[in-house]
């Protein structure tokens, strides 16, 4: 196939066109303007020269006039074709013939017809062109490029106008940055919305947060949210959209275009929308606290009624023991008989004890057991804790902070949160897992407990309900559900809260308590 030399200023259309021209076959050669295209011309002698007309220095027209009449044979029967966007055939076709252009391709053209160009270029061959005294190419050259520079003036300042009046209606702020990331211009939106004059420059870097700002230009898009303190004190949010381009020409290192839009009622109407769900959660958690109270007092108040009734069971079941234990030894009752008669009691007492426990449970959620905080180390407290818990393929890491503050607690209620919520890991976990304890100085002089496990978690559903007194999710169980209820009971007197996030990849209860 041919070689063939592409002429222009342009990256963009070199590569196109050598795209285009290499998968036709052809090698390609490229030249950035005419200066180079010469001293390829005259190096590689290529079978055809595909040029753009317009271009900075020697541009396609004395291009190919140098060519026809620089004395090199080869070189000035060299076929041309001219491929532009800026110049029409009719404005180009007396120095074309002039000059044996073969051919005037106009770019907005389909680029097959490039291609089909070329191929009927390349097969008449190279052209006979004798160059007569009658050709004034100084006046040819000037007369064009004097028509086509007040075209593009006249083009130029239309365009300039249009961008203007787009510029100066935009809702939002330009900028337009030079390729050091400069502002070269901007629009009156972005004064008005900065409430500065002074944004040419860097001074445009006003609508970027100080850790935010730049140095040159990125490589990529960049999009920013800042919150602007003006000069007069005023405060704006505003969403900041960077866009850098590449240059049209190899020594244009190209700039980038700043959008910024003034989202301030945006951002009030989320902090508003924001506020409104933290009321209602507010809310909702006061309800639900007012209802957990209202529980819990009832609770207390039934447990303070029951355990009169099972102290009062439990201690006519010692006096009927002791009696039949006398009448035995007296010889009054059989042995055999009393044996049995003191096993049923037993078992009767053994029923009225887990009784008198759960009641113990149910004045304590009731608030009606007496707390008696002492000075605890956390941190000392659960090295202890860890080291008699026990369950069957279940292993206690601890991540403890030895500089964790003291707390107040009643110690036996910290052992019980502390063995309700071991008890639930171990059960979330039948196939073995990992519970880790933590110690840590929460914010605000708080000591911060967690225990996480690697246990199934909990459904949305049941982690809504889980702190409800007698709810439970373990059916056909003796258990009375108070467990949780009774440890943020625990925590709440101790000043502090509980919190308790769960999910598939297993649950943490963190709780934070006041340091001593």
């Amino acid at each position: 196939m041919a070689t063939v030399l592409v002429v222009d200023d342009v990256t963009v259309n070199r590569d196109l066109m050598n795209t285009l021209l290499s998968c036709r076959g052809h090698e390609v050669l490229e030249a950035r303007d005419g200066f180079d295209a010469l001293n390829v011309v005259r190096d590689r002698h290529p079978d055809l020269v595909v040029s753009d007309v317009l271009m900075p220095g020697i541009d396609g027209l004395e291009l190919v006039h140098r060519m026809r009449t620089g004395g090199d044979p080869r070189a000035a029967r060299a076929p041309v074709i001219f491929y532009t966007a800026n110049y029409l055939d009719s404005e180009t076709r007396p120095f074309a013939d002039a000059y044996g252009v073969s051919r005037v391709v106009p770019r907005t053209t389909d680029p097959r017809e490039l291609l089909d160009a070329v191929d009927a270029v390349l097969e008449d061959g190279p052209v006979e062109v004798s160059v007569g005294a009658t050709v004034d190419f100084d006046r040819v050259h000037s007369r064009a490029v004097n028509a086509k520079l007040v075209e593009k003036t006249h083009a130029l300042l239309h365009s300039e106008r249009q961008f203007e009046a787009m510029a100066t209606a935009s809702p939002v702020g330009i900028a337009l940055l030079d390729a050091n990331g400069d502002a070269v211009y901007v629009n009156p939106r972005l004064e008005e919305t900065t409430g500065s004059a002074s944004l040419s420059g860097s001074g445009w870097q006003v609508c970027l947060e100080p850790e935010a700002r730049i140095t040159g230009l990125p490589g990529e898009e960049r999009l920013f949210r800042t919150h602007l303190i003006r000069d007069d004190h005023g405060e704006r949010w505003l969403r900041v959209h960077l866009r850098p381009f590449d240059g049209d020409h190899d020594d244009d290192a190209g700039g980038a275009v700043v959008m910024v839009d003034d989202i301030s009622d945006v951002v009030a109407a989320e902090n508003r929308v924001t506020h409104e769900i933290k009321r209602r959660q507010e809310e909702a958690a006061g309800h639900d606290a007012d209802r957990m109270d209202c529980l819990r007092r009832m609770a207390g108040g039934v447990a303070s009624d029951f355990d009169d009734l099972v102290g009062g069971m439990l201690s006519f079941l010692t006096a009927a023991r002791s009696s039949i234990t006398e009448e035995r030894d007296a010889g009054r009752i059989a042995p055999a008989t009393a044996t049995g008669l003191l096993d049923d009691l037993g078992m009767v007492a053994k029923r009225g004890e887990r009784a008198a426990a759960l009641t113990a449970r149910l004045v304590a959620l009731g608030r009606q057991e007496a707390n008696d905080p002492s000075v605890v180390d956390v941190t000392g407290f659960l090295r202890a804790f860890a080291r008699q818990a026990g369950c069957d393929d279940v292993r206690v890491d601890l991540r403890l902070d030895d500089d964790t503050p003291l707390v107040c607690i009643d110690r036996r209620g910290l052992d019980r949160l502390l063995q309700v919520l071991f008890r639930n890991a171990c059960e979330a976990m039948p196939g073995g897992g990992v519970v880790t304890l933590c110690s840590s100085a929460g914010p605000a002089g708080t000591v911060t407990i967690e225990m996480v496990d690697t246990g199934r978690g909990m459904t949305p559903d049941v982690r809504r309900r889980a702190f409800e007194p007698f709810f439970t999710t373990k059916t056909g169980s003796r258990t009375a559900g108070l467990g949780l209820a009774t440890a943020q009971e625990i925590v709440r007197q101790a000043g502090g809260f509980l919190r308790l996030d769960s999910g598939e990849g297993g649950t943490t209860v963190r709780i934070s308590l006041p340091a001593c």
